[in-house]
């Protein structure tokens, strides 16, 4: 991300509401109040991943915890890439730009790396 032009970002900020901790995220812009979450499918797909759970329990957990990191006034975007989205050519940038984080112009794509 830094390397298109965003800010730093906190890493592993941990966010809680009224009901308690909701957990870490990935990155956290607090300027801008946009978290980035990276999102592995293999922890939907790889039942030794789900902790006993379905893929379906694994996927509402995930929608609880993000409508609750959505819910904080602080928080004014949740970004969620997947792997494809930061290869070279993904729309990494794209999806940073569109949730307000200052990207460069130019960057329309991920890069290669």
């Amino acid at each position: 991300m830094r390397d298109v032009g965003c800010p730093p970002a906190i890493q592993q900020h941990e966010f809680r509401d009224s009901s308690g901790p909701i957990g870490r995220v990935d990155f956290w812009f607090p300027d801008q109040g946009v978290i980035v979450e990276f999102d592995g499918l293999v922890k939907y797909r790889d039942p030794s991943m789900r902790n006993g759970r379905s893929a379906e329990d694994v996927v509402i957990a995930e929608k609880i915890r993000e409508d609750r990191l959505r819910a904080l006034p602080e928080v004014r975007r949740v970004v969620r890439p997947v792997w494809h989205d930061v290869q070279a050519g993904g729309r990494l940038p794209s999806m940073l730009r569109d949730a307000g984080l200052p990207v460069r112009r130019a960057v329309r794509t991920a890069p290669a790396w």
